[in-house]
């Protein structure tokens, strides 16, 4: 008698993940309660084209008392014969299937290598027509989406250019100024970095339709030699899409530290100490009218890896760890004033005119004592 049907359409017998009617049919039969005698199946490749899923389904059953039986195939019995006989057809079923895959998989890449599309849905900015049929099928071809693609060139000159207020932005900004004026997904959801991303350095976009990019099963980037391409409607010229490339290849932490990226001091990563080679990163002092002064101090990491080089040491011996290179019993900072940094005179960012090594000129600290009250320039 029958007592339970689990159906799965579409499912890859290959492995067990994405098959919860499968899932559902081995629990329930191996609860205890042994509700089944058998579970029969139309042949051993609808159950699993692994021998070795294959194995351990069957062995799982056994253990509770369940049996597996086939239509179309014979899998009773335990003697040696049996066992071979199984073993032997399911290599065979699992053999079919990776045949299967080189044809399907070589028949979708002559299909992208013609201009057609394969999948069903269309990317962001795109949309799907048809472009005639051929046997059962219908051949589809990308077009262009006029109101996304608006939005795919807006993405494009945030990253290049920034929103007129600012200079180019990263993906995470773009993804919140997005959010910010209600410019959502297709789905009518926020945006999110990934897809964001995806979309900045898709080729597809500049008009290079690549197909198998990523493997289906790992999701691993395929060697190049296998990807194909073609050509395709292209949203924005390659020429932005380059620039595109190099500004968030340019952020990369491969290439640049995020805080050289996101910090506020254009000179940050760029300027360092004419004397001593130090690191300089901002801060602020107060000028003798009271009013706050922007510095460039020397960093106590870089201040502290000097500390034995000659013609470093700190005339008081030790160098004190509250954010700059404090180097006397003045508390003169080993500093540079923004106006020093980067004046009208054309010093360089890396000129230091407030250095206070010992041997920095004939006045030692008190040559850059002076210089932080009277900085004429303000760095906004």
């Amino acid at each position: 008698m029958l007592s339970a049907t689990f159906e799965e359409r579409g499912a890859s017998a290959t492995s067990d993940k994405g098959r919860p009617q499968l899932k559902a049919l081995l629990d329930q039969a191996c609860d205890g309660s042994r509700p089944y005698d058998d579970v029969v199946v139309h042949s051993p490749s609808r159950f699993f084209r692994n021998p070795f899923a294959l194995a351990g389904a069957r062995r799982r059953l056994a253990e509770h008392g369940v049996g597996l039986l086939s239509i179309t195939q014979p899998l009773a019995g335990n003697d040696p014969a049996s066992h071979l006989i199984r073993n032997v057809s399911a290599m065979f079923d699992e053999h079919q299937s990776w045949e299967n895959r080189k044809h399907v998989k070589r028949s979708m890449n002559e299909n992208a290598r013609q201009g057609f599309w394969n999948g069903s849905k269309a990317p962001y900015g795109y949309r799907t027509v048809e472009a005639g049929q051929k046997g059962r099928r219908t051949k589809k071809i990308l077009a262009i989406d006029p109101v996304e693609a608006e939005v795919v060139r807006l993405m494009y000159r945030l990253i290049v250019e920034g929103d007129g207020q600012s200079g180019p932005m990263g993906v995470k900004s773009v993804c919140s100024w997005l959010n910010a004026r209600g410019i959502l997904t297709r789905k009518l959801c926020r945006w999110g970095i990934g897809p964001l991303h995806d979309i900045l350095t898709r080729p597809l976009y500049a008009g290079t339709y690549q197909f198998d990019r990523r493997d289906s099963k790992t999701r691993q980037r395929n060697p190049a030699s296998e990807i194909v391409e073609a050509p395709a409607p292209a949203i924005v010229s390659p020429e932005l899409y380059q620039a595109a490339q190099d500004t968030l290849r340019s952020r990369r932490p491969s290439e640049a530290p995020p805080r050289e990226v996101t910090g506020p001091v254009l000179l940050t990563g760029l300027a360092v100490c004419g004397r001593c080679g130090g690191g300089m990163t901002m801060a602020t002092g107060t000028s003798s009218t009271g009013q706050a002064v922007p510095l460039l101090q020397v960093l106590a990491a870089d201040a502290d890896r000097r500390e034995g080089l000659p013609g470093h040491e700190h005339r008081d011996g030790q160098a004190r760890r509250s954010g700059h290179h404090n180097l006397g019993a003045a508390a003169s900072d080993h500093r540079a004033s923004a106006g020093d940094a980067v004046g009208a005179g054309g010093a360089s960012p890396g000129t230091d005119r407030s250095c206070s090594r010992p041997d920095a000129g004939t006045g030692g600290c008190d040559d850059g004592r002076g210089h932080a009250p009277e900085a004429p320039l303000r760095l906004d």
